[in-house]
């Protein structure tokens, strides 16, 4: 009987060598007898090199070569420092107790305030022009007690305030899209008349029914229209015919007594200010100066 053939085994290609094997075949030289120093392989991904300006660019060596070596042995930061740094420490501590203690005390002054308008009263305030008598401008009995007070003719209407431009759509009925162009383009308080206002007394209303309103540039009365929810009524703290005081210090003894309540804020300031401009806006989005 025939003995079958065995198939040949397959051969395996030869393995590569790599350069560090074959120079140690070729080098037949015994070694010194001596410590085991490991031999390492090249890794096909080295180590990063340690970054140093040296290795990064010529211009950030000449840089760090120019920068003076550190002081080991000295402070981090001169005394001029440490003492700068402990006096803005100081100032920062002293400003965010005057900020807290001012924001209670305008807290408490605005409470007061809006307490006297929603019963009612008639109240003496600061404005971001002059220092302005106002009431609820929904409230017709206060709004004549303030004619008395001025001694004016109910003739001449008064304007009023509105916390902002979203308060002042919302007591107008069409107003025209100029008449916020103006009011965000103004550089001094503007006050605008429009036609067609809604939700004010009568006695507010100018003979072919127009009324004026003011977004005043003071958080003090911004935020007295927003907690009323209501407009302001605005009209100078003078006597009719007699000069408008331009702060506090000038505001008669008379005034001051006939009104309910007088703000405490900023009574202290004696810089001069002037009335609002005074423009007419019609429906076709024409306007008129009234006063400049």
């Amino acid at each position: 009987p025939s003995v079958p053939t065995p198939h040949p085994r397959p051969q395996r290609p030869a393995r590569r060598r790599n350069c560090c094997a074959a120079t140690e075949n070729r080098d037949s030289t015994p070694r010194s007898v001596g410590p085991h120093i490991p031999r390492h392989r090249p890794s096909a991904h080295p180590p990063p090199l340690r970054a140093t300006p040296m290795r990064h660019s010529l211009l950030s060596a000449a840089v760090c070569a120019q920068r003076p070596a550190p002081n080991r042995r000295g402070p981090k930061y001169g005394k001029e420092f440490i003492d700068f740094l402990i006096s803005f420490i100081y100032l920062c501590i002293y400003i965010k107790r005057t900020f807290v203690i001012m924001n209670r005390y305008l807290k408490s002054d605005i409470d007061a305030a809006v307490e006297t308008l929603k019963k009612g009263g008639v109240i003496l305030y600061p404005t971001d022009t002059v220092w302005g008598i106002g009431c609820n401008a929904a409230d017709e009995k206060a709004i004549r007690r303030i004619f008395e007070i001025k001694r004016r003719a109910e003739a001449k209407s008064m304007i009023s305030l509105v916390a902002d431009s979203g308060q002042l759509e919302r007591f107008t009925d069409g107003l025209p899209e100029i008449a916020f162009q103006l009011i965000e383009e103004a550089v001094s308080p503007i006050t605008v008349i429009v036609d067609h206002p809604i939700g004010l007394a009568t006695p507010l209303l100018a003979p072919d029914g127009s009324a004026g309103f003011r977004i005043p540039a003071e958080p003090f009365c911004q935020e007295l229209c927003r907690r009323l929810r209501s407009p302001l009524v605005s009209t100078s703290a003078n006597i009719s015919g007699k000069p408008t005081p331009r702060f506090f210090g000038e505001i008669s003894d008379e005034i001051i007594r006939a009104v309910d309540y007088v703000a405490i804020y900023r009574r202290d300031d004696t810089q001069p200010r002037r009335p609002s401009s005074i423009i007419k806006i019609s429906d076709d989005s024409s306007f008129k100066i009234i006063r400049p």
